[in-house]
């Protein structure tokens, strides 16, 4: 939307909520994401929250997005290693939750309203919870924080080796020709 914004840029992560909220009440006044009364940015928005708590608790905007957004074509992706600095309401604002090995069982039933997740092994495995569903197990893998830079390296080769193969070939014409051969032989 407008990039990256730090944490640490109180009026910067302000004007973008304030902003993200003009757009959300423009949306849900018309009852379209393809509306043209709205931004020319008519696909999703996804805003990234790195750390939730970093964010004021008290930020109407957040609260607005996080309930109202999904329905209009704006959606909130945020992490925390804080919990415990989060308020019941900013937590409430996100009923579909992955939750990783916490310290202790209070924990747990705070995030996922169940202690699962304070019995979990290491490894990465997690308790996914949709909406308010019951928790469930999931496998996945942990990464070690030295590892992690080959592994993104290895993500973007093979991103890269994929994207090549598919690219398309282009056009041809009537004699095999392509476009552009074609249009070099054109008369003029």
């Amino acid at each position: 939307w407008s990039g990256v914004v730090a944490p640490t840029d109180s009026p910067g992560v302000e004007a973008l909520l304030d902003e993200l909220q003009s757009e959300l009440e423009c949306r849900m006044e018309v009852g379209s994401v393809s509306s043209d009364l709205c931004s020319a940015r008519k696909a999703d928005v996804i805003l990234v929250l790195p750390e939730l708590a970093d964010l004021p608790n008290s930020n109407h905007a957040l609260a607005l997005l996080a309930s109202h957004g999904p329905a209009f074509g704006m959606h909130i992706i945020a992490a925390t290693n804080r919990q415990e600095e989060l308020t019941d309401a900013t937590l409430a604002s996100f009923g579909t939750r992955l939750v990783m090995r916490t310290l202790d069982e209070a924990a747990s039933v705070r995030l996922l309203g169940r202690p699962d997740a304070a019995d979990r092994g290491g490894g990465g495995d997690l308790c996914r919870r949709i909406e308010g569903r019951a928790p469930v197990r999931l496998p996945s893998f942990g990464v070690d924080p030295e590892n992690l830079n080959r592994l993104v390296d290895l993500m973007h080769a093979a991103f890269r080796d994929s994207a090549q193969s598919e690219e398309p070939a282009p056009p041809s014409g009537t004699d095999g020709d392509t476009v552009a051969e074609q249009a070099d032989e054109a008369p003029l």
